[in-house]
């Protein structure tokens, strides 16, 4: 879980995700911009990742533990 924000972060960086940014923008971002879409993804990362470590903790069935005496 700790790889996404550097995974997203890395992946705009460095140019991975340059086709994603042909597709729906037209021009490939400067390096300066790049930076701050892969920030801007992390922070995204980050929350989805908190997110569903919450969404899994609601959905575990939490049962009582029983008092032996």
């Amino acid at each position: 879980m700790i790889t996404v924000p550097f995974a997203l972060f890395f992946a705009s960086h460095f140019g991975a995700l340059d086709p994603l940014f042909k597709a729906t923008g037209g021009q490939v971002p400067r390096k300066e911009t790049k930076t701050y879409i892969g920030a801007g993804l992390a922070v995204l990362g980050v929350n989805l990742v908190i997110a569903s470590f919450v969404v899994s903790a609601f959905r575990e069935d939490a049962k009582p533990a029983a008092k032996q005496d």
